[in-house]
């Protein structure tokens, strides 16, 4: 297998997305204003959100106890994420769930945590983490196919290729993400050594209507390289 072809889902891709280096963001053809903006804002918007959330809450007393519960939440997951060091964010994150369940800090806190595991190289911890967290996750939660798409790059990596395959083949059908999965598609049949299946799915890419140009022409380069 070369080089090109492990490149989207390795191991030292996952960790670059965290780090800077060229990593799976680059591999999409994703413009760079684009890339650094989503690599220094992450964390903000995470944490936005769960303010936002928050903020809406509340017309009775419980509600009221919810929005407070949901604050101290926020407020302490930006404290995570402000952490200096990955030890001291896992033990803050890690606070959050257990102090603030049922929260969305909680669930973005495991989230989160998941990302920790994934650059860190423990796919095991990472996909245990993004499982938990799609299973409590409301089918409308606007993060649901992002962190499909996060937990079939672990099940990539770890060569579980057909519970990769199974999750990016439901997540084609989310509207906007079908570009994304099939490329994403395209990248995993080719590692777990189908070209046929994976220039299907590259194809799928490039004919799509009103696709991301840089999506296609990922897919181009890919059908290029089988």
């Amino acid at each position: 297998m070369s080089e090109s072809e492990k490149s989207a889902f390795s191991s030292e891709n996952i960790l670059a997305v965290t780090t800077g280096k060229r990593g799976l963001l680059e591999e999409l053809h994703l413009p760079s204003q684009a890339v650094s903006f989503i690599r220094q804002n992450r964390r903000l918007l995470l944490v936005t959100v769960v303010v936002s959330v928050a903020a809406i809450v509340g017309w009775n007393w419980y509600s009221q106890y919810a929005a407070g519960r949901e604050d101290q939440a926020a407020v302490l997951l930006a404290k995570a994420m402000e952490a200096q060091t990955p030890a001291q964010r896992r033990a803050l994150l890690a606070e959050v769930r257990q102090k603030y369940g049922r929260t969305d800090a909680a669930l973005l806190s495991g989230i989160e945590e998941a990302h920790l595991a994934y650059g860190a190289g423990d796919l095991a911890a990472a996909i245990t983490g993004y499982e938990a967290a799609l299973k409590i996750m409301d089918a409308e939660n606007p993060m649901q196919p992002l962190v499909q798409l996060e937990l079939a790059q672990a099940y990539a990596d770890q060569k579980a290729y057909d519970k990769a395959i199974a999750l990016l083949e439901q997540l084609k059908d989310t509207a906007g993400f079908a570009g994304m999965a099939n490329l994403a598609l395209g990248r995993v049949h080719a590692l777990a050594g189908n070209s046929a299946k994976a220039r299907e799915a590259l194809q799928k890419v490039i004919a799509l209507e009103n696709v991301y140009p840089p999506l296609r022409e990922a897919a181009q380069i890919q059908l290029g390289l089988l």
